[in-house]
């Protein structure tokens, strides 16, 4: 189930909570597995759930006034850890953040959906990925998971995707030692509860086909078995 502001408009967090435990119930009394419950909530911009949750300043702002990687970490957490509990709460167990994207400086003026340079939190990759790291495990703290997204990492694609078909025409190795980075490096924490959101873009060296979103070459052969990863694996905005 998703859920965004155009689906709960006129609710308080009390009635989306009701309607949420509803549809759990169900799957209770048919014996079923729970819901995943999604929504997207990264902070700034993109907060479908604000109202009725307290909006929040997108993660790079709020680390703006980190003076030591320990700082920039305690104020992820607190943030993280807020907004889990407020998710938490309404009854959402899956969140579509955070954006891991590196920030490669490119802004399409015409690009009215992605926006990807106003979400982005730095051009590097392991400042990205300890900062999702933390990110991660506060959100699973709470019984929340996160979720990294746009794989292999949108932030030097120019043109949106909701539009218009684009190439990653980047070289294996250099992605893996810049775009694809933080994936690795969340993906291999066992306390992150990780899911794995596919982007629509061509990645070239491996598929020159396919979109990654369904490449069998980047899902199948790369993701799950050259890292070996076995987790739930999304995509959104077909």
């Amino acid at each position: 189930v998703f859920v965004r502001r155009h689906n709960v408009a006129g609710l308080s967090g009390d009635e989306i909570a009701l309607r949420i435990e509803a549809l759990q119930a169900i799957r209770r009394r048919q014996l079923l597995p729970l819901l995943w419950v999604a929504t997207d909530q990264e902070g700034g911009r993109v907060a479908r759930l604000s109202p009725p949750l307290a909006p929040q300043p997108t993660l790079r702002d709020a680390i703006g006034q980190a003076t030591s990687p320990q700082a920039r970490r305690d104020i992820v957490k607190a943030y993280a850890t807020l907004q889990a509990r407020g998710l938490a709460g309404l009854g959402v167990n899956l969140n579509f953040a955070p954006v891991v994207d590196l920030d490669w400086g490119i802004v399409n003026p015409e690009d009215q959906h992605t926006r990807i340079n106003a979400r982005v939190v730095s051009r590097d990759p392991v400042l990205v990925g300890d900062i999702a790291a933390t990110y991660c495990a506060a959100l699973a703290a709470q019984r929340v998971h996160c979720t990294l997204k746009h794989f292999p990492g949108i932030g030097r694609v120019f043109e949106d995707t909701h539009r218009q078909p684009a190439a990653l025409g980047v070289p294996l190795a250099e992605l893996e030692t810049t775009d694809l980075v933080p994936f690795r490096r969340v993906l291999a924490d066992g306390d992150a509860a990780a899911v794995l959101m596919m982007s629509h873009v061509l990645v070239t060296a491996l598929d020159k086909d396919d979109p990654a979103s369904r490449s069998a070459a980047v899902v199948q052969r790369y993701i799950r078995d050259a890292w070996g990863f076995d987790g739930v694996i999304v995509t959104d905005d077909l």
